[in-house]
């Protein structure tokens, strides 16, 4: 397995309630599998519940960041963009980098390296985040109005994290200040929430 995806054994011990989660053990490992296939068909119902609320994802002018071949959203074949460090993450145009939204502005990070977006992207998604720590800067990029955001979480009711993320989405939600949809959902077993910028950026203008 590669080494970003110990980000996604990362958020199944969180969703699980469990300490930890060793690889090495048939029990374990089972049980990790069956949570990535449940997990994968509540992001096909996300995903669909995403495009009935206008997100596009297999566009050309869009990139998920941040996630692996375990958990994107975006199609094999597709015109979508990935930016991932994760090396088994081939969707769509896949750029090898870890995105950060720092002060506003979408950086790419190859090390030490920082690169400016490909050429044409303005949407910036990313679902159910590794890591909620940046979400003020997830903010402070919307405002920024250089690239339009689209941030959702997703899961089951019974997931242990499951308000742990909904707080993360409170932190974003207060950081946008105005110019987004807030879009919610649920059934009797799963929830699936965005937060996204309203009036979208046309024409991305970037100096780097």
């Amino acid at each position: 397995m590669a080494e970003f995806d110990k980000y996604v054994e990362k958020q199944y011990v969180s969703a699980s309630g469990i300490r930890s989660y060793d690889e090495n053990d048939t029990n374990d490992a089972d049980k990790f599998i069956s949570w990535t296939y449940r997990r994968g068909v509540i992001g096909k119902e996300y995903r669909k519940f995403a495009e009935s609320n206008g997100i596009i994802f297999d566009s050309s002018h869009s990139a998920e960041v941040n996630k692996c071949y375990l958990d994107t959203l975006i199609r094999k074949g597709s015109n979508g963009n990935t930016i991932s460090p994760c090396r088994l993450n081939m969707q769509g145009n896949y750029t090898k980098a870890l995105f950060k939204p720092i002060c506003g502005q979408p950086i790419l990070l190859m090390g030490s390296q920082k690169m400016p977006l490909p050429e044409g992207i303005i949407d910036i998604m990313t679902h159910n985040p590794y890591e909620f720590e940046d979400m003020e800067e997830w903010g402070k990029l919307h405002q920024s109005r250089l690239v339009n955001i689209v941030v959702g979480v997703y899961g089951s009711k019974r997931d242990k994290d499951r308000y742990v993320k909904m707080r993360s989405m409170d932190v974003l939600k207060a950081s946008m200040h105005d110019n987004y949809r807030d879009i919610y959902w649920d059934d009797e077993k799963n929830y699936y929430y965005i937060l996204a910028t309203r009036d979208k950026v046309k024409v991305k203008t970037i100096d780097f």
